[in-house]
């Protein structure tokens, strides 16, 4: 009897060293893992991002919207951001589903996008994540001889390296949209006001 509890005992001892080390491991990959800018929103696989989750700039242009829809294509040429995306009737062009690795057009992620920062490292996680991102750009009637433009935009990404599978949501720093309304002011004159 006394021998078989002693060996239920150093079973038992045996399996808690085991599962201390496995709480070990999963804390050392937690702590490995990049932390989260906000809560995820985005479902894994071809995930598309959901209108409330982008962010917008508008500015007004004293121009007629033909005007900023005939030069707006080359300010996504100029961010190297690929037209996927053509509404001719409701004016809206851009890209939904945009892939970035590190850099867009040259210029860090990070410089566009805010994923938070690796827990460890504190680097920005946008240069080391693949991220999806949405650009668009609408074009409205402004009075009479006036254009508004609006710019939404909104990422998530997850790390190009490791396992983890949960898309984090990428807030946008508003480069992106700044640099649409500085093309189109360089093309047809000054913006009016600029809202985000």
């Amino acid at each position: 009897m006394r021998r078989a509890h002693l060996a239920t005992l150093a079973g038992l001892i045996l399996l808690s060293a085991c599962a201390t080390q496995s709480a070990s491991r999963e804390r050392d990959a937690r702590a490995a893992q990049p932390t989260e800018a906000s809560e995820t929103a985005f479902g894994g696989g071809g995930a598309i991002l959901l209108d409330n989750t982008l962010e917008s700039i508008d500015a007004r242009f004293a121009v007629p919207l033909e005007r900023i829809w005939e030069v707006l294509p080359g300010a996504y040429a100029a961010l190297g951001i690929e037209i996927q995306h053509v509404d001719a009737a409701e004016h809206v062009l851009g890209n939904r589903q945009l892939s970035i690795r590190r850099r867009l057009g040259g210029v860090r992620a990070s410089s566009y996008f805010d994923c938070g920062r690796h827990a460890v490292t504190g680097q920005a996680s946008a240069d080391n994540f693949q991220l999806t991102a949405s650009v668009t750009t609408q074009v409205l009637a402004d009075g009479e001889d006036g254009a508004l433009v609006i710019t939404s935009v909104g990422a998530f990404g997850r790390p190009i390296s490791g396992t983890s599978s949960n898309d984090v949501r990428c807030s946008s720093r508003g480069k992106i949209e700044e640099e649409i309304v500085e093309f189109l002011t360089d093309a047809v004159g000054p913006a009016g006001s600029a809202n985000r």
